[in-house]
C-alpha cells in the first residue's frame, strides 16, 4: 500500500492472521447471521467470514441428506441466505471489485466441489454478491446507502426487503439492546418484495 491511499482513503489492509484471531472470538456464527464490514478494503475479512459459513453449511443434516439424493435446492436456497447475510461497504472502486471477484470465485468453487452447475444460480448468487459489496463513502453518502434482506422461507422461498441503512441505526435517544440483531431496530422498508422462489430471485434483482 502507499502512502498517498493511506491519506486519502484511510486504506491499511489488515494481515490474514490478526482477521483469523479475531473472528475466533465470534462464537454465535451459523451459515445466516449476518455481519457488516464498514470498510471492506480488498475483502480479508468478508472472505473468511465467507469460508466460516461455508464450512458450517457443509455440516447442516438437510445439506448432507439432501445432496446425497441428488437435491441441490436445500443447498442452493441456503447458499442465498448465506451470502445475503454478508454486507461491506467499500470506498475505492477497485477494492470492491477485487471483493466481489474473491467472494464469488470461493462460493463457485465450493458449489462446484458439490457437483453444482447451474450457472443461472451462480448468477444470482453474483448479483447478490454486487448488491451487499457497496460502493460507498460510509460517512458522506450514509444517506444513499441501501441494504437488502434475504428472508428464508419455507418451500425454498425468499422474502426480499430494501432498507435504507441510515433507517437501520439506533436513533441517538435509543438505548441498545442486547438482542443479537445486525442493526439497532427495523424500520418499514422502503421497498418490499412478495416472497419468491430463490430461483426467481434475479428477477427482483434487476428489477
Amino acid at each position: 500500500m502507499s502512502k498517498e491511499r493511506i491519506v486519502s482513503l484511510g486504506e491499511v489492509f489488515t494481515p490474514e492472521f490478526i482477521v483469523k484471531d479475531m473472528l475466533q472470538n465470534i462464537k454465535d456464527m451459523n451459515y445466516s447471521t449476518s455481519f457488516f464490514e464498514p470498510g471492506c478494503g480488498d475483502g480479508n475479512f468478508v472472505k473468511e467470514i465467507l469460508e466460516i459459513k461455508l464450512h458450517q453449511l457443509s455440516s447442516l443434516k438437510e445439506v448432507k441428506k439432501s445432496l446425497s439424493s441428488g437435491y441441490f435446492d436445500e443447498l442452493e436456497h441456503k447458499l442465498v441466505i448465506l451470502i445475503g447475510s454478508i454486507y461491506a461497504v467499500e470506498i475505492d472502486t477497485s477494492n470492491r471489485k477485487k471483493t466481489i471477484e474473491r467472494l464469488f470465485e470461493i462460493i463457485k468453487k465450493y458449489y462446484k466441489s458439490k457437483e453444482g452447475d447451474n450457472v443461472n444460480f451462480l448468477e444470482i448468487i453474483y448479483e447478490i454478491i454486487n448488491k451487499n459489496i457497496i460502493l460507498a463513502d460510509l460517512i458522506k453518502d450514509i444517506e444513499k446507502i441501501q441494504i437488502y434482506e434475504y428472508a428464508e422461507l419455507p418451500g425454498y422461498k425468499i422474502k426480499l426487503k430494501i432498507f435504507n441503512f441510515n433507517d437501520l441505526l439506533y436513533p441517538d435517544d435509543e438505548v441498545f439492546r442486547d438482542d443479537l440483531k445486525l442493526f439497532g431496530h427495523v424500520p418499514k422498508a422502503i421497498k418490499e418484495y412478495d416472497s419468491t422462489h430463490y430461483r426467481k430471485l434475479i428477477t427482483l434483482l434487476n428489477g
